[in-house]
């Protein structure tokens, strides 16, 4: 058979005989001569339908001429129309994978503009990107997948529950409300299990309430009207803390969002009270001052000496860590704050001693001043 140009419109090509939607007979051998006629082939048993020739561009035309037409593929089983694909025109000509017929229950949509959208169709946001929503009842939208076996299923909440190849997930944290909720899982040999790098240019160097670094993280309060509210005092901004072995979360470290503070959670600080704190001060403004340390008064250089405690003493009590090769070291918070407020106490101490003794001794001058004019 010659090639030629044969136009049917919703035609059926089945090993069996059989009918097109516009009454056409068709059978095995017709559909063959068909098929071959335009350099393709089907053989009608186990080869699927197949396109072929030796051009520089080989294209599966759907051409529908109608001024607000579809072109659609369609996929059946047993009669029942699974997946449907092709072009919507009566919305704006973007293209879809949905269900019973195009634009119905749309699973996959790619606009013109390059607007990639699953379960949804349209992004008023965004022209190219890629737009998820997620379903009713879903909490997890992604999910990366690794050749890992963490053992880890089910999460300290049920509804970010995880599969054992999982190693990075995002979802709602509440279906009716939103938030986001990202898990990272890591088998237990992996000391690490999260990276967040960034690189860019050189940071500012600003020190007040608007300066911005490499990195920065805002929370902000919304009024559910499309406006920023003010947060009320001693709002938490950011919480750090760990998830304990019966599955709760722990808060170690608050930063509220008002002034800035940040409250440690710890309240067992290390007790310095047997040390000499006062020494321990006057020890660590050494290490950290490289070896000036703190002068008594600007006329005396050395009335109290080299502190008698070093860096190893430091480290033994818990403020210090170990230095590296630069000699640089990591404070502890919580034991330097136990190390001044001792070094405070013993002051007062020591002051309140010896204003007793004073105390003392002008008594006992005063008596013997009242003898002496006597």
């Amino acid at each position: 058979m010659a090639a030629s140009t044969i136009v049917r419109t919703n035609v059926n090509l089945t090993d069996d005989s059989g009918s097109g939607a516009d009454g056409t007979v068709f059978n095995a051998a017709w559909a063959t001569a068909f098929m071959d006629a335009i350099d393709d082939f089907w053989d009608g048993t186990t080869n699927p339908l197949q396109l072929e020739g030796a051009v520089a561009t080989l294209a599966f035309v759907i051409n529908n001429t109608n001024a607000d037409g579809d072109a659609v593929l369609g996929f059946e089983n047993a009669g029942t129309r699974i997946i449907t694909m092709g072009f919507d025109d009566g919305d704006g000509d973007i293209f879809k994978i949905s269900t019973t017929a195009i634009g119905t229950n749309t699973r996959l949509a790619i606009d013109t503009s390059g607007g990639v959208f699953i379960n949804d169709t349209a992004n008023a946001a965004m022209t190219i990107g890629l737009t998820v929503k997620v379903g009713a009842t879903d909490t997890q939208v992604v999910d990366l997948k690794g050749s890992i076996s963490s053992g880890m299923t089910t999460l300290p909440l049920s509804a970010f529950d995880v599969e054992v190849d999982d190693f990075y997930t995002v979802g709602q944290i509440a279906t009716a409300t939103g938030g986001a909720h990202v898990v990272v899982v890591a088998e237990t040999t992996e000391a690490v299990s999260y990276h967040h790098e960034v690189w860019g240019g050189s940071p500012a160097t600003t020190d007040t309430s608007s300066s911005l670094g490499a990195v920065n993280w805002f929370v902000g309060e919304h009024d559910g009207s499309n406006a920023d509210a003010d947060m009320a005092a001693d709002s938490n901004a950011f919480v750090w803390g760990e998830i304990d072995s019966s599955g709760a979360r722990v808060s170690r470290m608050l930063l509220k969002a008002d002034d800035g503070e940040l409250h440690l959670g710890n309240t067992t600080i290390a007790q310095l009270d047997e040390e000499t704190d006062i020494d321990l001060v006057r020890a660590f403004q050494f290490e950290s001052s490289g070896g000036v340390g703190m002068l008594p008064k600007p006329w005396a250089t050395s009335d109290y000496g080299v502190p008698t405690f070093s860096h190893k003493r430091l480290m033994d009590v818990g403020v210090l860590g170990a230095k590296d090769a630069e000699g640089h070291c990591f404070m502890r918070v919580q034991p330097t704050f136990a190390l001044c407020l001792g070094a405070i106490w013993q002051n007062y101490t020591t002051i309140e001693v010896n204003s007793r003794m004073v105390d003392t001794r002008m008594t006992s001058l005063e008596s013997r001043l009242h003898l002496l004019e006597a």
